[in-house]
């Protein structure tokens, strides 16, 4: 496990994390949430640029593709901010317990990019270099956040089983038949 991330102590990258991922996702909330309202102004101005590219492509087929994508990538978003409002709160109060909902989201989200990212690269296949490049950096990344909070988690967690080994008393048996 890691003691420290970048130089940076275990706790300072949660902090720092917890608050990056809380700015994100309001960031995206509100950007989701505009785009939601004015679903038919921004399906009119791509749907003209993919229709030359797509010919098959409909007013309506796009619309509701918008609205089912940015409806669920809002419930992401949502759950991104409680969990790492917890990430914070749990890494300023030392409970491992509460870090477990930004692993669990981080976890799928890096099994998603994962299976995501060759169909970029085949969707992008004109810029396919740069494209795998971007890909494979975000990754590298995304796990390395990663392990940097599971080795927070684990630190938190084994400094917790410590003190608990130090408070609960020895119980001997002193028992005769």
């Amino acid at each position: 496990m890691m003691v420290n991330w970048c130089r940076m102590r275990l706790h300072t990258v949660g902090v720092t994390i917890g608050w990056i991922g809380i700015m994100v996702s309001i960031l995206s909330i509100i950007l989701l949430s505009l785009i939601l309202v004015l679903v038919d102004e921004v399906a009119m101005f791509v749907v003209p640029d993919l229709a030359r590219k797509l010919p098959l492509l409909s007013f309506s087929g796009f619309r509701t593709g918008l609205v089912i994508m940015c409806g669920v990538w809002l419930g992401f978003s949502i759950i991104n901010l409680l969990a790492s409002a917890m990430l914070l709160m749990g890494t300023v109060q030392e409970n491992h317990l509460m870090l477990v909902p930004w692993l669990i989201n981080s976890g799928a989200a890096l099994v998603i990019n994962i299976i995501r990212h060759p169909f970029t690269w085949f969707a992008f296949a004109d810029e396919v270099g740069p494209c795998i490049v971007f890909s494979v950096v975000t990754l590298i990344l995304q796990f390395y956040i990663y392990f940097g909070i599971y080795s927070l988690y684990k630190h938190i967690k084994a400094k917790k089983d410590q003190q608990r080994q130090f408070i609960q008393p020895d119980v001997a048996y002193f028992g005769g038949d």
